[in-house]
């Protein structure tokens, strides 16, 4: 097993209050909220804290395909 010292590789953390303000416009309110990229969920508290959401979906997208990718790696199983 390996460590780092990144928070999260592709993090949302700097354009978060622009995606946040974006996701919590009235127009969606009553929307599932789908999050392909969980990583840290800086996001997703955010949104599921402010709004009124009827499903929250989540999927980590990045390591399916980073397992479809390095397939000869053992480190994803």
């Amino acid at each position: 097993m390996f460590s780092t010292s990144m928070a999260y590789v592709g993090g949302k953390t700097k354009g978060a209050k622009h995606i946040i303000d974006i996701l919590n416009d009235p127009k969606y309110d009553n929307l599932p909220y789908v999050e392909p990229f969980v990583g840290y969920g800086h996001i997703l508290r955010r949104v599921v804290n402010k709004k009124n959401t009827t499903q929250v979906i989540l999927t980590n997208l990045y390591l399916f395909y980073l397992k479809e990718f390095n397939k000869d790696l053992n480190i994803l199983k």
